[in-house]
């Protein structure tokens, strides 16, 4: 699957799907989703995901119904420490959650230009601190570019290469070079991305643009057909 836009229920086209076929998930909770909705929506795209698979939750909302549905916070904590109060009307609060202990992250990848390390430490021990807190991504500005948050997310989270076989992503080694992680040794398949409220599939382009399988979902008509016509022409410029 290189990508593929359903017009559906979520809850209901993700009980058909297979377990632990995706990598990651971004996940932006329309405001106007009852709770039982949400919770039902977490506990799928938990089956679904693979057992070293994450989900990108956008919004400060529904972390408390996703710590329920099975999904937890890969450092038993919170991710950042609370926004500036004059600052909070600005801020998007962006939050990992991992399916199990051990997860798929690419440490190596710098941070957004907006993000903000807690670590005070300085030289070796402020570097070795920081990658133990990369996926702990603080409060982004709502002026940076969406695509380029969602960008961050799904390399962060998923690889360029995967097994063609069983879908493990390869591993950053040294000196940038991927690794496979599996006894297959094969590279010629994709790490998979979803989204159940795709909307006008903006994480679809960026997740195709980043050589990345997506599948996306869409209640609305309109919305599917146009993320549909948007992921048929992907490039650069349909993210302008």
């Amino acid at each position: 699957m290189s990508w593929r836009i359903e017009q559906a229920n979520p809850s209901a086209l993700l009980r058909d799907l297979p377990d632990g076929l995706f990598q990651t998930g971004i996940l932006r909770v329309p405001a106007d989703l009852p709770d039982p909705d949400v919770a039902s929506v977490l506990r799928k795209l938990h089956r679904v995901t693979r057992g070293d698979g994450t989900l990108w939750l956008l919004g400060a909302a529904h972390q408390s119904a996703a710590l329920e549905t099975g999904w937890h916070h890969p450092t038993g904590r919170r991710f950042h420490p609370r926004p500036p109060v004059q600052d909070s009307h600005r801020l998007l609060t962006v939050t990992l959650l991992a399916k199990r202990p051990q997860f798929y992250f690419n440490a190596r990848l710098p941070l957004l230009a907006a993000s903000r390390c807690s670590c005070e430490r300085s030289g070796s021990d402020r570097r070795a601190a920081h990658r133990r807190r990369a996926w702990c991504v603080p409060p982004v500005s709502r002026l940076e570019s969406p695509q380029q948050l969602i960008a961050w997310c799904v390399q962060a989270s998923t690889s360029p290469k995967a097994c063609e076989f069983c879908g493990a992503p390869w591993r950053r080694g040294i000196q940038r070079v991927w690794l496979p992680s599996c006894e297959h040794r094969n590279g010629r398949g994709r790490c998979l991305v979803i989204d159940p409220f795709c909307g006008t599939g903006l994480s679809g382009v960026v997740s195709l643009l980043a050589g990345r399988g997506f599948l996306g979902i869409e209640h609305d008509p309109q919305l599917a057909r146009c993320a549909q016509r948007r992921l048929a022409t992907a490039n650069w410029t349909t993210l302008r």
